[in-house]
């Protein structure tokens, strides 16, 4: 006897959202990565887009701001050499799980590359995401990660930015790394705005 076709829908819907997260989670600290990220951004920026364009939309939400920031664990090359890579996993993990539990929900976290990540806020312009960021920043500077009886401190350097008319997410990102560039290499563990430094 067949299935039901409820029931295989609903098996069907299940595979695809487990698919889903194989091709856009990252499988080691389990937020957004680089593709998953980048399509779910880009979708928000087309509504953004659409949405300065043709005016408020009929929903009760409107999305006129997109927040971005971009962050680099401070020296993670230094903290893999010494303790190895299974301590620089640790590290990513609990970056990942900090910064997924102190954005909201509507809020978007991706795993750029390496010990870089990046966040998307939404309703949000620069000076939003600098407090927000100085918020995180404050977050991973107090904790003390613990791996294998030793204890380890982190801290990391943070671009802020905001979607402007005629940004695409390229350009998006290169103004955030352009801001975390200069927080690293004027001292790290600090917040940069793209407008202080353009």
């Amino acid at each position: 006897m067949s299935k039901p076709v409820s029931a295989e829908v609903l098996r069907l819907k299940k595979e695809i959202t487990v698919l889903k997260h194989l091709v856009y989670k990252d499988p080691l600290t389990g937020v957004f990565n680089r593709r998953g990220f980048t399509e779910e951004v880009e979708r928000m920026m087309a509504a953004i887009e659409k949405e300065r364009t043709h005016g408020r939309s009929k929903s009760k939400f409107s999305l006129t701001a997109l927040g971005f920031i971009m962050l680099d664990i401070d020296n993670f090359k230094k903290l893999n050499d010494t303790y190895g890579h299974d301590a620089g996993d640790a590290a990513l993990k609990a970056v990942a799980k900090t910064l997924e539990s102190h954005v909201r929900q509507s809020d978007f976290v991706g795993r750029w590359g390496g010990e870089e990540f990046v966040i998307a806020l939404l309703g949000a312009n620069e000076n939003d995401s600098a407090f927000v960021a100085e918020h995180l920043r404050q977050e991973i500077e107090t904790q003390t990660l613990k791996f294998k009886n030793k204890k380890m401190l982190l801290s990391a350097s943070f671009g802020a930015a905001e979607f402007k008319r005629r940004d695409g997410l390229e350009s998006l990102i290169k103004k955030a790394d352009k801001a975390m560039y200069v927080a690293k290499t004027t001292g790290k563990n600090q917040v940069v705005k793209f407008s202080q430094i353009n």
